[in-house]
C-alpha cells in the first residue's frame, strides 16, 4: 500500500509584517489510512479578511475531498468544478454571508494508485525536477483566477494521476519564481533539499521550512510564502 508523508508551512511575508497585515496564504493537510488529502490557497490581497477566506476554503475542501475521494475522481470534471466552487463558496459564508472565496487554489489528491490534482489561479505544482501544473494569470501579470471568479468553471484545471518523481511539491506565488526557473520550468537547488528533509522525517522537515522561510526565502520575495511537500513510499 502507498504510504504518504508531508510537510507543510505558510510564511507572512516582508510587506504584509511591515504593514502588519495577516498571512494571506493557508495550507491544510490530511493524511489518512488510505490515503492523502493536501490543499494550499492564497487569498486575494485586495479584499479585506482574505486570510479568513484562504483558511476557510482550504480546510472545507481537505475535508470534503478526503471523507470520499472515490467519489470525487469518478466524477466528471464539469461535477468536479461545480462541487469545488461549491464548497468554497459555503465555507466561506460559514464564517461570513459578505464574503466571496477570492482565493486561488491547489489541491492534490490521493488513495492507492489513483490521484487528482486541481489548480485555478496562480501559483505552482512541481516535483523535483521541473513545474507539472503552471500558474494562469489575467491578461496582465498580476492578475489571477480565483474560485469567486465569474469565468472560475471555465479555469479550474483538473489533472487525473499526474506523473511525478520522488517529491510533490505545492507552492503559492510568492515563491514559485524562487523554487522554479520561470523560462524553462526546471526545480531550483532547494527543491531536492527539501526532498531529502521530508524523506528523512516529516516532523524535522516541517521545523527546516518554517525556519527556511522566515530567514532565508525572505531575502528574495515580499510576498506571502505557502508550501506543502509531499512523498510516497
Amino acid at each position: 500500500m502507498t504510504k504518504f508523508s508531508a510537510a507543510s508551512a505558510a510564511q507572512a511575508g516582508a510587506y504584509h509584517l511591515l504593514s502588519r497585515t495577516p498571512c494571506q496564504d493557508s495550507v491544510s493537510v490530511f493524511i489518512y489510512e488510505e490515503g492523502i488529502c493536501a490543499v494550499l490557497c492564497d487569498g486575494a490581497g485586495s479584499v479585506s479578511r482574505s486570510e479568513v477566506i484562504s483558511r476557510s476554503v482550504s480546510a472545507h475542501l481537505c475535508r470534503a475531498v478526503s471523507e470520499c475521494f472515490g467519489q470525487w475522481y469518478e466524477s466528471d470534471d464539469e461535477s468536479i468544478r461545480k462541487l469545488i466552487a461549491y464548497v468554497a463558496d459555503e465555507a466561506v459564508k460559514e464564517k461570513d454571508p459578505s464574503l466571496r472565496a477570492e482565493c486561488t487554489l491547489i489541491l492534490f489528491a490521493a488513495e492507492k494508485d489513483r490521484s487528482m490534482l486541481v489548480h485555478i489561479g496562480d501559483g505552482i505544482a512541481g516535483d523535483a525536477e521541473h513545474v507539472i501544473s503552471l500558474p494562469e494569470n489575467g491578461a496582465d501579470e498580476w492578475q489571477t483566477f480565483f474560485l469567486s471568479s465569474e469565468s472560475a468553471l471555465q479555469h479550474i484545471r483538473i489533472t487525473r494521476d499526474p506523473e511525478w518523481k520522488d517529491l510533490l511539491l505545492l507552492s503559492s506565488d510568492g515563491l514559485s519564481s524562487v523554487l522554479y526557473d520561470k523560462v524553462t520550468g526546471r526545480a531550483a537547488p532547494a527543491v531536492g533539499i527539501m526532498r531529502e528533509w521530508l524523506q528523512e522525517d516529516a516532523a524535522e522537515a516541517e521545523a527546516r521550512l518554517r525556519k527556511t522561510m522566515h530567514h532565508t526565502f525572505m531575502d528574495y520575495t515580499g510576498d506571502d510564502m505557502s508550501v506543502i511537500l509531499i512523498c510516497r513510499q
